[in-house]
């Protein structure tokens, strides 16, 4: 761990940087056609993050906004990057697949049919249910916005610890295009292509391709594993979008899109096999000289029998409709998704034992907002909105492993052939939701602005457990075994709202505070009979945003307090009426994050940018007793008070620098890196470390840091661009998300090693 000297060094570098100033970049067009660098000052970002286009510097939240250039400058290609510029945003991939965002200590928990997560994502304004694509490129993205805290007014009952907008590029008026090859090491191939243009007087259509093959970065060094290594890339996402002027005031915009994904997560065992006897049987590991893990010598190498995989097949599409009604506006966003997602992996982390296990989750969703806001200059404005949501979803849970009768021979060895134990749970949820709310913002004089809100949220789930089958491979499984509750059903309503004020002391300086309540609403857990309780929570935000010195630097501040009643965690144990691993949604009584950010820009000369971001943040149980079966210390009931949220480092920070010159016919060309850093971190709410009673740190999550350059040229006319890069260039090893199971095995995630390649680009 670093110590307290070397961490307090680091970040007084940091805050010398800040004092003297820092940037971001982009070369975003400003409405004459001339670049912002050009003319030595920062460029606007345009966001709708209130559900109107705005000037981000302009909208009261604390929000990180980056345009397409801005991503590519910064190498941010998939929504994970953003964790490496964006203070308090944490993106960690789950084994399972799920992708886990986290911000400013708030989450998902709930990954499986009903779950909500803390912080959801908006595609095209349309809330998405399937966080796998946070995964995946962000291929022909205008613009990215991250809505840090509570947002529940605007985006619902789920956005209690922020939003991420992610907003792709619309048909265009001119032929336009691009076409880019991208090869790098790990025999990385990816292929893109778009084009948009007219297809009539009133219709526009855009159309974007994306494949992507890349060798997996760990190596499985196990018996007559040749060729199979863990964490390739294989995916192909189309994505087409029409966009119709049905009249002079009625404009109808359609998206459709089609995703598969297959690949095969690699799922580490961090420590030694087990020894001794194992939950009452045999120890298969030791009867079968299994030897030594070699993950603990080199987390991209692992020993496993059992092909891994995972598939994410979606499809879906949206219809927004427009009408200009003068000074009002009215709008319609429908969307609708179909996705199945599916993983099956070795869990017993060896090649000689056959434990193994997967799960199949299908799932609908349909949303439907209404919306209607004022387009006018006065003093008021005002946004009111419907919404409803709809989700059909299913889990299948499968699990495999050996039977403590498998010595068939009576030799004291396991034939891999014997019939294995089967564990069938199969198990439905519907999830509707209705949502009312309304917002606006008065100016009461020419610097003061007062900001109210107010959301009415409905909330229904039913759940049916067919209950849990067991027997043996080959063997119909028997009828249900326990746990076979039936139907579950149940509702919640919450009233949130939110209350601001917004000063600006003069066109580029505007100070902030705001009170908002949130709420995220309960739900079931698998095969859990109890329900668990809604998460409610109180936010107080006060800020700056401002620029000075002619837009040269911009300096943006957020002091944020969230007081969380009923906070959701979610637990694994091992159940054993069951037999098997679980989890379960528990409520904690009180917990409370705060914490400080500041983010600086500054455009230096013409050429040189600087940009650096530094957060603080205390996140942590006030009141929370549980029963930890894992760790069961005084008869296995804990108090938690006082633990850190998981997820949630203390400190992050996050310096950038960019290069730019001007090669005359020669073209441009422009060099990047970025620095950021994470403090140490836990993956579960017991905070469990070697001190605790579990070897190793088994929910510990250590320190690290990341370092991304780029190199990139432009030719003059624009048309062609090249791109070496090069990602975790010093080659660290980051865990990503530690977690133990019931018999004290502790499995964890890895961010990739070092990746680097050469991109090339034609646009017309």
């Amino acid at each position: 761990r670093m110590n307290t000297n070397k961490r307090k060094n680091l970040l007084a570098t940091f805050v010398a940087l800040f004092a003297s100033g820092a940037t971001v970049h982009a070369n975003a067009q400003n409405e004459f056609g001339e670049s912002a660098r050009a003319q030595n000052v920062l460029d606007e970002i345009i966001v709708t993050s209130e559900k109107r286009e705005q000037n981000v510097q302009d909208v009261p939240v604390a929000i990180s906004a980056f345009s397409a250039e801005m991503m590519e400058a910064r190498g941010i290609v998939t929504p994970q990057d953003l964790q490496s510029s964006v203070p308090g945003l944490v993106i960690g991939e789950q084994y399972q697949g799920p992708a886990k965002v986290t911000m400013r200590g708030i989450g998902s928990e709930n990954y499986f049919p009903g779950g909500d997560p803390g912080a959801p994502i908006h595609i095209n304004g349309h809330y998405t249910q399937n966080t796998q694509y946070v995964l995946r490129d962000m291929l022909d993205v205008e613009r990215v916005e991250v809505l840090r805290g509570p947002q529940g007014t605007l985006y619902g009952r789920n956005a209690v610890g922020g939003n991420i907008n992610i907003i792709t590029k619309r048909p265009t008026e001119e032929l336009e295009g691009s076409v880019n090859l991208d090869v790098g090491n790990y025999n990385k191939r990816q292929v893109q292509a778009v084009v948009s243009g007219p297809l009539s007087d009133r219709l526009r259509g855009r159309l974007a391709i994306s494949d992507d093959k890349r060798d997996g970065y760990v190596e499985n060094v196990g018996p007559g594993a040749v060729g199979d290594d863990r964490e390739t890339s294989d995916y192909t996402s189309i994505r087409g979008a029409l966009e119709y002027d049905l009249t002079d005031t009625i404009q109808l915009y359609f998206n459709a899109y089609y995703f598969d994904d297959v690949g095969n997560p690699a799922q580490r065992l961090l420590g030694d096999y087990p020894t001794g006897p194992q939950l009452g049987g045999p120890n298969y590991w030791e009867l079968n000289n299994a030897g030594t893990n070699p993950t603990i010598a080199d987390p991209f190498k692992i020993s496993q029998n059992t092909p891994s995989e995972s598939t994410n097949e979606s499809r879906g599409g949206s219809l927004d409709i427009t009408w200009d009604l003068g000074n009002v506006e009215f709008r319609s966003l429908s969307a609708y998704d179909d996705s199945t997602v599916t993983t099956f992996a070795d869990f017993d982390g060896s090649s000689v034992v056959n434990q193994q296990g997967g799960f199949t989750l299908p799932f609908e969703t349909f949303t439907q907002e209404f919306q209607l806001l004022s387009t006018g200059t006065t003093d008021l404005n005002w946004v009111l909105g419907l919404f409803y949501y709809d989700e059909n979803s299913s889990y299948v849970l499968q699990n495999f492993r050996e039977q403590s009768t498998n010595d068939v021979n009576g030799d004291g060895v396991v034939d891999q052939n014997d019939p294995r134990f089967m564990l069938f749970v199969p198990y439905d949820m519907d999830s509707t939701s209705l949502g009312a709310f309304g917002q606006m913002d008065y100016a009461l004089t020419d610097q003061l602005e007062v900001v109210a809100g107010l959301r009415y949220s409905a909330d229904k789930k039913e759940a049916f457990d067919h209950g849990v089958f067991f027997g043996t491979e080959g063997q119909a499984l028997p009828p249900v075994c326990c746990l076979a509750f039936g139907l579950r059903e149940k509702e919640w309503e919450e009233v949130t709202g939110k209350l601001g004020l917004n000063y600006h002391i003069n066109d580029d300086v505007m100070l902030y505070a705001s009170y908002s309540r949130g709420y995220k609403a309960g739900g079931f857990s698998i095969v859990q009979e109890p329900s668990y309780d809604p998460e409610k929570v109180e936010a107080y935000e006060v800020g700056l945003k401002s620029r000075w010195l002619d837009s040269q630097v911009q300096v943006n501040i957020a002091s944020f307090y969230y007081d969380y009643t009923d906070k959701q965690d979610f637990q694994t144990f091992f159940d054993p009426v069951l037999g098997f691993n679980s989890f379960q949604i528990r409520n904690a009584s009180a917990a409370t994050s705060s914490g400080l950010e500041f983010e600086v820009q500054a455009q230096l000369t013409d050429a040189f940018f600087i940009e650096g971001s530094l957060g603080y943040l205390k996140a942590e149980f006030d009141d929370f007793t549980t029963i930890d079966i894992v760790s069961p210390i005084g008869g296995g009931l804990r108090d938690l008070a006082g633990n850190k949220l998981p997820f949630s480092p203390e400190w992050s920070a996050h310096l950038g620098a960019q290069y730019d010159w001007e090669l005359g016919e020669l073209g441009s060309l422009s060099a990047r890196g970025d620095y950021s850093w994470a403090d140490e971190q836990f993956s579960n709410a017991f905070n469990r470390t070697a001190a605790n009673g579990i070897a190793g740190d088994a929910d510990f999550v250590p320190s690290y840091y990341l370092v991304n350059a780029r190199l990139q040229w432009t030719s003059a006319d624009a048309d062609w661009q090249a791109d070496l890069y090069v990602k975790n260039l010093t080659d660290e090893v980051i865990l990503s998300n530690p977690f133990v199971d019931n018999v004290q095995r502790v499995y964890g995630t890895y961010l990739a090693p070092r990746t680097y390649g050469l991109k090339l680009s034609y646009s017309f």
